[in-house]
């Protein structure tokens, strides 16, 4: 097949949709299919939309209609991010691109919902395939373990959005600095310019090599991010082997992670209730979480299918 794909892989430290993006040209690659990511005035058996915006690296969504429109060909769109975070142009691009594709799979229920479930399930065919964490993550998994005297907690973003949390860290060092929390906080990856904590421990942003490496290093991974569309960062966490604690409003983490780790909290009380809840019981808690085993490529795999079916 005749694949044009709208985004290029770059390998380095960014957020989660690039890695999924890099397994899926492998994988096509890998089976023959001739990729493409410069569109070229010919027909493409399929089109892949990655993200429906313009950019440097990409054509935009429009550019893809028409060149469908004018060479035949059907259009395959993946919907990783609904603009939640900062981007309400991209929630508008979306919720108008996927009633115009052949195929649109979104990360999670949740993303769907938020883009509109009736209209686009009224307009196209629609499939929701979670995202999984890469092979490498699992390579140092945490051995099942006890904790010791001070809970071990780590968390790591690439983006600097506020809505990644950042109030909810700034108060884990307040209740830290307070003696209201005993426990030691580690947080890797980008912060807001002029953010300042007294007791967690930055470290700047870091590949998956070293993640897959340090994260089995702690004992619980916290987030505080709120409505994410499909939330890689908790994937590798569970991936890794760490218990996790997540924030009601967070969009897909709940979905992703309640049946492995049903630590929720909502606001200060209930979060301290759930880190004392998880380090009472940790060996349970490490149990379950060992349980997950979704990995990138299975994801990936559901999506090389959807796509071959598509000629």
């Amino acid at each position: 097949m005749k694949i044009y794909i709208n985004r290029e892989y770059v390998p380095g430290p960014w957020g989660g949709g690039a890695k999924p993006l890099g397994r899926m040209i492998e994988m096509l690659k890998a089976k023959n299919h001739e990729v493409d990511f410069d569109l070229k005035n010919q027909r493409y058996d399929v089109y892949v939309c990655w993200d429906p915006r313009p950019n440097s690296r990409g054509v935009w969504y429009g550019t893809l209609h028409d060149h469908r429109f004018k060479f035949g060909g059907k259009i395959v769109q993946r919907v990783g991010d609904v603009g939640t975070h900062g981007k309400p142009e991209l929630t508008n691009i979306v919720k108008t691109s996927t009633l115009y594709s052949d195929h649109v799979i979104f990360v999670s229920d949740w993303a769907l919902d938020y883009a509109g479930r009736t209209n686009i399930e009224r307009a196209t065919n629609v499939s929701v395939i979670p995202n999984g964490a890469l092979s490498i993550f699992f390579k140092n998994r945490k051995a099942l373990s006890s904790v010791g005297k001070r809970l071990k907690v780590v968390t790591h973003h690439w983006s600097n959005n506020e809505k990644k949390g950042f109030d909810v860290y700034s108060k884990i060092d307040d209740m830290i600095t307070n003696n209201e929390l005993d426990i030691s906080f580690t947080y890797i990856g980008r912060i807001p310019e002029g953010l300042r904590w007294k007791n967690i421990k930055l470290i700047s942003p870091k590949d998956v090599s070293y993640l897959s490496k340090n994260l089995p290093t702690y004992d619980v991974y916290l987030t505080a991010s709120r409505e994410e569309a499909g939330a890689n960062h908790v994937l590798e966490a569970m991936a890794a082997g760490l218990p996790i604690l997540y924030h009601i409003g967070g969009g897909s983490i709940p979905e992703y992670c309640r049946a492995y780790s049903n630590y929720q909290y909502k606001d200060d009380e209930t979060l301290k209730n759930v880190i004392a809840k998880c380090a009472a019981d940790y060996k349970r808690a490490h149990l379950d979480i060992l349980k997950f085993n979704r990995t990138t490529d299975s994801a990936i795999k559901e999506y090389v299918k959807i796509i071959e079916k598509m000629q």
